[in-house]
């Protein structure tokens, strides 16, 4: 096993070639019988913005992102919890790639990962990466012993002409009971506009994760919650700064909507907002799923 720091990561694998962008060292190893899959590359995509729809005159537009950019609204690392990623190019040629990790302050996150098969630790706050075609680099971030952190990630491809596919697994190892998982795809960087159902009776928890992909702007969420005959409960504003993300149990947060079902509107102040939520069954071990959220072109002014 290599274990590795850097901010910026060069990783070839399985070559398996190591370099720190900050430093001239290099270090290589290279295991017998493994062929190159994944060559780590470092690069920086950047782009025109594009939007989905457009949208009233008070919308602000202008948030900075990759057109081809995807996210993984949550992640979370450390005090039992790791999340697996998988990415796959569906392309047929190769494509040069980069994958960004960022706090919820909107400040890039160093993560420590483990590659599958090759069983090779490093740590970064960037993958820059070049993948065949037909190929998957899969990986983990894992608990590295360190306090719960939490965040979001972007896929960016370099063009519309190639395509990826990729999603998450979040997991919770506690010790005596079975490892717990949830699938999560990747989510549009403009999905500002969206519903969401909540369930918190029979003692489950609906929670909810929200990231604002912009680079340049900070973005309002407005949250309306309904019960199930759309009949208004509460209505709440959260200020997202750019790169910004935050992730909380509905029911904590507002405790009016405990033991209570219904959905929750959501509208961003800009074209730039990625979501995901999450179903706790706290009554029943801890087991946990996420939740789709829900939109369509009718609800894009």
């Amino acid at each position: 096993m290599l274990i590795r720091s850097t901010s910026l990561l060069t990783l070839a694998v399985a070559g398996l070639a190591f370099s720190s962008l900050a430093s001239a060292d290099e270090m290589f190893l290279r295991p017998a019988g493994l062929a190159p899959r994944a060559e780590i590359l470092a690069s920086e995509v950047s782009g025109p913005v594009s939007q989905k729809a457009s949208r009233a005159a008070t919308l602000t537009p202008n948030a900075f992102i990759g057109t081809t950019t995807q996210v993984f609204p949550h992640i979370a690392i450390g005090e039992s919890w790791e999340t697996v990623m998988v990415v796959v190019n569906l392309s047929n040629v190769a494509v040069d790639y980069t994958q960004d990790f960022y706090n919820s302050n909107g400040t890039p996150m160093l993560v420590s990962f483990r590659t599958y098969p090759e069983n090779v630790v490093t740590s970064a706050t960037r993958i820059a990466a070049r993948l065949p075609p037909g190929q998957s680099f899969n990986f983990a971030l894992f608990d590295d012993g360190r306090p719960l952190r939490i965040g979001w990630s972007t896929l960016n491809p370099p063009s519309d002409s190639v395509r990826l596919g990729a999603y998450a697994v979040f997991r919770q190892k506690v010790p005596g009971r079975p490892v717990f998982e949830a699938l999560v795809p990747l989510s549009d960087f403009d999905d500002h506009i969206f519903a969401m159902p909540f369930d918190n009776i029979e003692g489950f928890d609906t929670g909810m994760a929200l990231a604002n992909p912009g680079s340049n702007l900070p973005t309002t969420v407005r949250l309306q919650f309904r019960d199930l005959n759309n009949v208004p409960i509460l209505t709440d504003n959260i200020t997202l700064p750019a790169r910004g993300h935050t992730a909380f149990s509905l029911s904590s947060r507002y405790p009016s909507l405990a033991g209570r079902l219904g959905m929750v509107w959501v509208d961003g102040s800009t074209t730039r907002l990625s979501a995901v939520g999450l179903r706790f069954n706290l009554g029943g071990g801890g087991a946990f799923s996420t939740i789709p959220i829900m939109n369509w072109a009718g609800m894009y002014p």
